[in-house]
C-alpha cells in the first residue's frame, strides 16, 4: 500500500534551490549550445547526428549522470 503525504516540505525547496543554482552555473550552457546546434542546418537529429554528439560529449553526460545518481542515492 502507497502512502502520501501532504503538507510543505523544506527538503524540497532545498533540492530546487540547488537545482536552480546547478542549472545557472552549469547546465544552461550547454541547453542553449544544443539548441543552438539544434537550430542549425547542419544538425538534421538522425542516430549518426545523436551518436556523434554522445561520442564528442561523453564525458558531460557522465557528469550529468553522477549528479543525478548523487540525488537519488542522497540520505533524505
Amino acid at each position: 500500500m502507497d502512502r502520501v503525504f501532504q503538507g510543505t516540505s523544506h527538503a524540497n525547496q532545498r533540492i530546487e534551490s540547488w537545482w536552480g543554482i546547478y542549472r545557472q552555473q552549469n547546465a544552461d550552457y550547454w541547453m542553449d549550445m544544443f539548441k543552438e546546434l539544434q537550430s542549425t542546418v547542419y544538425f538534421t537529429g538522425d542516430a549518426t547526428d545523436k551518436g556523434l554528439i554522445q561520442f564528442c560529449f561523453l564525458s558531460i553526460i557522465q557528469e550529468l549522470d553522477t549528479v543525478v545518481n548523487m540525488w537519488n542515492n542522497h540520505r533524505i
